[in-house]
């Protein structure tokens, strides 16, 4: 069903000027994410400001574990849908955003289930400072859900990110990560998935 949806929306903005799209992928992993720059489709916003996007992780076993440090025995699928507004700090090479996302998930186990949350979070991005070599920006973001914010079966939402994109041709980046989301239900804490990625990452 979530495999349906994201053919759905990746189809329906196709006829827009799609801002950024990442691939990423791990030895067991596959990771695939848009985001649309608003600015691009209304006047009233100034582009590289406001942004939506969904992101769909299909994630393996062996990078989850549960409250007691043990694999799990099957993962359902990984969506979210997210929103950020970011800008440059006083003119530097250092951005900020904050965000939202409404993040869904599942389990097949009867115990666990269906997992839905709406984190808050802040997302960190600096270009270095280097001049005729190929363009580094380091990323970071943090994304947290507390009980209040975290539906279905669910109790909290905890996720982080560090990643380093290199942009080896114009408009296109390498991109080098390590992600931890932490789906925690009622039934105990919970590792979705903690693993280190590779990809690649557009901009159009």
């Amino acid at each position: 069903m979530i495999k349906k949806i994201l053919c759905l929306t990746l189809g329906g903005v196709s006829l827009f000027a799609m801002h950024t799209a990442e691939l990423n992928i791990n030895d067991l992993e596959l990771e695939a994410a848009v985001k649309f720059d608003i600015g691009q489709f209304n006047d009233n916003v100034e582009p590289d400001t406001t942004f939506i996007g969904i992101t769909y992780l299909n994630a393996n076993e062996d990078y989850s574990e549960n409250a007691k440090g043990t694999p799990v025995a099957e993962l359902g699928e990984y969506l979210n849908f997210n929103f950020l507004m970011k800008q440059n700090i006083n003119n530097s090479d250092l951005k900020i955003g904050l965000g939202v996302k409404a993040v869904f998930s599942s389990m097949d186990n009867p115990d666990l289930g269906s997992y839905a949350a709406m984190p808050l979070g802040v997302e960190l991005e600096y270009t270095l400072p280097i001049q005729n070599v190929i363009p580094i920006s380091l990323d970071t973001q943090i994304y947290y859900a507390p009980e209040s914010l975290s539906f279905s079966n669910s109790k909290s939402y905890l996720e982080y990110r560090l990643g380093a994109s290199f942009e080896v041709i114009e408009r296109g980046a390498l991109y080098v990560g390590f992600r931890n989301i932490e789906t925690n239900y009622d039934a105990g804490d919970f590792v979705y998935n903690r693993a280190g990625y590779f990809g690649f990452k557009f901009s159009f």
